[in-house]
C-alpha cells in the first residue's frame, strides 16, 4: 500500500468462488482489498494479492496486518474439505488442517 486507506478488508480464500465474488462486492463498496490465497487472477487498482496458504501455520501466524486504517474487515473465507470419517477417527494432524 503506498497511501492510506480509511477502509481495508482482508478476504481469505480470494482466487475464487465466494471470496472472489467478495472481493469484488468490497471493491464496489470503497474498500481496500488484500486477497490472502495461494493464487489470484485479480487485477484491479485498490487490490494487493498476498499468497498465503494457510495450511503453512507459521506463516499465518508471522503475517503482518496492516492496523493504520479506522476500518478493517477481516473475511475467513477459506475452506477445504479435508478428511470425512466419524469424529473419532479423524487424525489430528487432519483436524489441524
Amino acid at each position: 500500500m503506498t497511501a492510506r486507506h480509511n477502509k481495508i478488508a482482508y478476504v481469505t480464500g480470494s482466487s475464487r468462488g465466494i471470496g472472489k465474488a467478495l472481493v469484488h462486492q468490497l471493491l464496489k463498496d470503497g474498500y481496500y482489498v488484500i486477497g490472502l490465497s495461494r493464487n489470484n487472477e485479480i487485477e484491479e487498482a485498490n487490490f494487493r494479492f498476498d499468497r498465503l496458504d494457510l495450511n503453512e501455520i507459521q506463516n499465518v501466524k508471522t503475517y503482518d496486518f496492516n492496523l493504520s486504517a479506522s476500518e478493517i474487515l477481516l473475511v475467513n473465507n477459506a475452506g477445504a474439505i479435508g478428511e470425512i470419517n466419524p469424529v473419532g477417527s479423524v487424525s489430528n494432524d487432519s483436524i489441524e488442517r
